[in-house]
């Protein structure tokens, strides 16, 4: 039993050790800020606060404007801002309103 024991942390360990991709087989833009870059740590590490994960939003949207638009909607009462992200192609981003005004109107 100790044996199983011990070969099941040492696996534990291993695995935990490895890292983690979220797209297997992916090419990713080197110009796009990751969240160990902007945050100091990989995404899943800690908690990360409010204000820390605005300010991963505000990169995203700064590396890549064609892609990323960042809308504040409200303040909460402690201050902090209230966003929503809009992430997508270049071409659905410059035509933004237009989409908007579809969904409106098939609503």
């Amino acid at each position: 039993m100790r044996k199983f024991l011990a070969s099941f942390v040492l696996f534990a360990l291993s695995a935990a050790a490895q890292k983690f991709e979220f797209w297997p087989g992916a090419k990713y833009d080197p110009a796009v800020p990751t969240v160990e870059k902007v945050l100091g740590h990989e995404a899943g590490v800690r908690i990360a606060p409010h204000a820390d994960i605005v300010r991963y939003f505000e990169a995203l949207a700064a590396a890549s404007p064609t892609r990323v638009r960042l809308f504040e909607y409200a303040k909460a009462w402690e201050g902090g801002r209230l966003i929503y992200v809009e992430v997508s192609r270049e071409a659905n981003i410059k035509r933004l309103d237009e989409i908007k005004a579809n969904q409106k109107r098939l609503a």
